[in-house]
């Protein structure tokens, strides 16, 4: 389980600053939800859902699988690489999202 607490604290700047906790059960809805097709399609319903994100992050997987793959002329590794560091984050985003929205339900019923 990621360990981000789903509070609102102060710091000394007066700034707020939340945590979220992710819980298992959100990550296996995630988790099973993106291995039911293949990872280029998830990662292409991703972008088209979340299209800044997505192309943010997708940068972001192609900078890293550059670090990781030895020729950068590879462009089937690279692919590749970048194909399973962009899932990884968009579970992520999707697992932190779901989360909030379950916090902004549960604070939505108990007010």
């Amino acid at each position: 389980m990621l360990r981000l607490r789903a509070t609102e604290s102060q710091t000394t700047q007066g700034k707020r600053i939340m945590s979220l906790e992710i819980k298992a059960e959100t990550m296996l809805a995630v988790v099973e939800k993106a291995m039911q097709s293949d990872p280029m399609e998830y990662c292409g319903e991703f972008i088209s859902k979340h299209e800044e994100v997505g192309d943010t992050l997708t940068h972001l997987a192609a900078n890293l699988a550059r670090l990781t793959v030895e020729d950068e002329d590879d462009m089937s590794s690279l692919m590749a690489q970048a194909t399973v560091i962009s899932s990884a984050m968009f579970m992520t985003y999707e697992m932190a999202k779901a989360e909030v929205e379950a916090k902004e339900l549960e604070d939505l019923f108990d007010a």
